[in-house]
């Protein structure tokens, strides 16, 4: 009977010790509005979510699904799911975007819809400017309840009631591109929504989004008849959060498999591969590990991709496989 109180006061010592770090945690976010937006590994084949002005690039209707599990092992680490559709009017230089992007990172979760329209300047046979603007709604929930201690206890540091809002939002981008090469500028969210807690005293916990700063660049370079390199980088800057800035170096074979590797200075490493399984359909996987300390506890990260792109054979692209 002894040992199964232990255990059970074990037990319960933890989720508190967990409730109180979670919370100390939301505090230092809320005061300090460090970097709020979700990480991608394959942001090349993603890039519509934080640039507008990427819609149409493709040259044709572009479709892509993309699922990020973060961490796994730990309990509430971050899970993404995205999904972007996009396409060029031939007739004109207007094209057309939308993103859905559903972020959770307990006790947070927000999910945001956008639509994007750019409108590409030509600057020589093959060489395009595009201005884009996005505007849209995010939703974001506080589940206050997932901090207390025990499931269905009162913990009267949080309330038991989720707490949720909604937040406009808009953001521009300009993006350089060319068969061969990129370069891209955006601040995917303009507007530094209030974040602070209606529920509790705002001298607790209070905070707001902060604009992030997105710059992005990559080439492509042909090694022989089937082999071809293509490097790129990304950073991140945001209010009050290191840089963050991702290399990646891909290999293509044929113009139909990619394979390379990712890292991201001072936080992780990776690999991913992609593949067209025929004229329409391509599926990517890219995994990470972390290169700090929390790599003792939580497994690595998974992303899967699943693009469409309706008549990919038969299309003339401005912007092709590549990018």
């Amino acid at each position: 009977m002894i040992s199964v109180d232990v255990s059970f006061l074990i037990i319960t010592g933890m989720k508190q010790c967990v409730s109180v770090f979670v919370g100390m945690w939301l505090v230092l976010c809320g005061c300090l509005t460090a970097q709020q937006d979700p990480l991608y590994s394959q942001y090349q084949f993603n890039t519509l979510v934080v640039n507008p002005a990427y819609a149409g690039s493709r040259g044709v209707l572009s479709a892509m699904l993309l699922m990020r599990r973060q961490w796994v092992g730990f309990d509430g680490a971050p899970a993404t799911r995205a999904f972007t559709l996009h396409t060029p009017f031939t007739r004109s230089n207007v094209s057309l975007g939308l993103s859905l992007v559903h972020d959770e990172l307990k006790p947070l979760s927000q999910s945001a819809f956008f639509a994007d329209y750019a409108y590409a300047l030509r600057l020589g046979d093959d060489l395009r400017l595009s201005l884009g603007i996005k505007g849209g709604i995010s939703r974001v929930v506080t589940d206050w309840a997932s901090l207390h201690a025990m499931p269905g206890s009162a913990d009267p540091a949080y309330p038991s009631a989720s707490e949720g809002r909604w937040l406009p939002n808009v953001g521009l981008g300009f993006y350089l591109y060319h068969p061969r090469f990129f370069f891209g500028v955006s601040v995917p969210k303009l507007m530094e929504n209030d974040l602070s807690s209606q529920q509790l005293n705002q001298a607790i916990l209070s905070g707001h989004e902060v604009r992030h700063y997105f710059v992005a660049g990559g080439w492509a370079k042909t090694l022989n008849a089937v082999w071809s390199l293509k490097p790129s980088l990304m950073a991140r800057v945001a209010q009050a959060a290191p840089w963050s800035v991702d290399a990646n170096l891909n290999l293509l074979y044929r113009d139909r498999l990619w394979l390379g590797g990712m890292y991201r200075f001072g936080a992780a490493y990776g690999g991913m591969v992609k593949l067209l399984l025929s004229d329409r359909w391509s599926v990517g996987y890219a995994i990470e590990y972390s290169v700090n300390d929390l790599r003792r506890y939580a497994g690595g990260t998974h992303e899967v991709m699943l693009g469409y792109e309706p008549v990919f054979k038969h299309r003339k692209v401005s912007n092709p496989r590549f990018f």
